[in-house]
């Protein structure tokens, strides 16, 4: 029985990976919140889209839990940001000399190796005050 331990481990890992991450799967998850909408909201949720005014469950249904939240205040008003970020491919070329040890002692020799680093860029920002969207912006 142990030997089958660590597959089925492994295999209930990926299965949330597998889930599709859209507006409807969000909405077919979460019914009653959905229902609780407004229907402008709604509308909204369904396109994957936000407004002012909205609570901050219509925004997950419609783009998903963000990536981080951070609380702050304004002017004596308290606020909360969620931020939304993708990771974005970057291609570089690693053309250069590198030192190594020959049989005759040290040496350089060259590369060209192609590589990619992906590195975080924000695509999105919601600003909260008193539990409604009250700005945001997305990448277009």
């Amino acid at each position: 029985m142990k030997p089958f331990l660590f597959p089925s481990l492994l295999l209930a890992m990926l299965i949330p990976a597998c889930v599709p991450n859209t507006p409807e799967a969000r909405i077919a998850a979460s019914p009653a919140l959905f229902d609780s909408l407004t229907g402008p909201h709604q509308r909204l949720v369904r396109e994957g889209k936000i407004s002012k005014g909205m609570p901050p469950h219509a925004v997950e249904l419609a783009l998903g839990k963000p990536d981080s939240r951070t609380q702050g205040s304004d002017r004596g008003e308290s606020f909360e940001r969620w931020e939304y970020s993708s990771l974005e491919p970057i291609y570089f070329s690693n053309f250069g000399s590198i030192p190594y040890h020959s049989p005759y002692g040290p040496a350089f020799g060259y590369q060209d190796a192609p590589g990619v680093a992906y590195v975080p860029r924000i695509r999105g920002l919601v600003l909260f005050r008193r539990n409604e969207v009250s700005a945001w912006e997305m990448l277009r």
